[in-house]
């Protein structure tokens, strides 16, 4: 019977890696869904031999209520809202909530100012994507933001890696794109389902790995890093 549990962010992309094998391509580009993946992304990719960046993404909490997600936004003031808590809180604090995601806009963009500065990003139109997360959370807000930004950009082939998502998420992620996981129980409580260690990520550790994969010595041939032509 495969091993469940997982060390570290570092192993759980060493064992993504190992699935990625049908979306590893010429043109294939890696980004980590927000500051906490980008660990797990930068293993998948360095064993993959693929270029690296980060899509930032900032959860939005209901008003009040730090542990209850409604949504989330990411570059290009793209945002996604969860249906069922936004009804639930709209009612009697619509403004709050209108509130909420402003300040995340503002928090996202001061997060991609420390991850990336003044780089421009990797560009994905007609690319293979795969968008790599550490862990599930928040019913999946930030997957679905980074999918819809993903789409917006005309990735010509979208993969999600995670390593583990509850079974009814997990079915309707397929609906939208290729799914690659270690495992897809019934339930997973939290980002950490599964893994032995699980330290938060600060900027400057994100910061580091995404220096470090710009100058990959893992690649046989050059990266083409260039943004996505202007439209």
């Amino acid at each position: 019977m495969p091993r469940t549990q997982i060390r570290d962010r570092h192993e759980a992309g060493s064992r993504l890696a190992g699935r990625l094998a049908p979306w590893t391509q010429p043109d294939t580009v890696v980004l980590a869904i927000g500051r906490d993946a980008v660990p797990t992304a930068f293993q998948a990719a360095r064993l993959i031999g693929a270029p690296l960046d980060v899509l930032v993404v900032v959860n939005v909490p209901a008003p009040g209520r730090s542990d209850v997600i409604v949504g989330a936004v990411t570059e290009n003031r793209i945002r996604v809202s969860d249906p069922y808590q936004v009804a639930h809180f709209a009612a009697e604090r619509g403004s709050e909530l209108d509130s909420q995601f402003r300040t995340a806009f503002a928090r996202l963009r001061d997060s991609v100012a420390l991850l990336r500065g003044d780089r421009t990003p990797i560009g994905v139109k007609g690319r293979t994507l795969i968008l790599v997360s550490d862990g599930f959370r928040a019913r999946g807000a930030d997957i679905d933001a980074a999918i819809a930004w993903a789409q917006m950009h005309q990735a010509a082939r979208i993969a999600v890696a995670v390593p583990f998502v509850p079974r009814e998420a997990a079915a309707r992620l397929r609906k939208k794109v290729d799914l690659v996981t270690l495992g897809e129980p019934e339930d997973v409580e939290s980002p950490r389902h599964g893994y032995e260690e699980f330290h938060p990520v600060d900027a400057h550790e994100a910061a580091a790995l995404l220096e470090t994969a710009r100058h990959p010595i893992w690649a046989t041939e050059p990266f083409d890093m260039s943004p996505d032509p202007a439209t």
